[in-house]
């Protein structure tokens, strides 16, 4: 896997099952993170730091702090977390 398959796995791929239409949902949340800000979503690390940050931890990567609330509210955040 790439990096960036790495990222936009969705937590039921991570866990080992199949993926569902959720996963799509939250791949592309991962997607938007990444052209808002320009950066990677989470630190590089290898496949199975990522896999127990993201199932164990529930990491998701934040939003900057400078983010229009309104952007904020409707964008990634709810794309990231309403579909888990």
């Amino acid at each position: 896997m790439s990096r960036f398959e790495d990222a936009t796995t969705s937590p039921e791929q991570l866990s080992g099952k199949s993926a569902i239409p959720a996963s799509d949902v939250y791949a592309f949340g991962i997607v938007l993170w990444e052209i808002y800000t320009r950066e990677e979503p989470y630190p590089p690390g290898t496949y199975e730091t990522l896999r127990k940050s993201v199932l164990n931890r529930r990491a998701r990567p934040k939003l900057p702090r400078d983010t229009h609330p309104a952007l904020a509210n409707a964008s990634c955040t709810y794309i990231l977390d309403s579909f888990l």
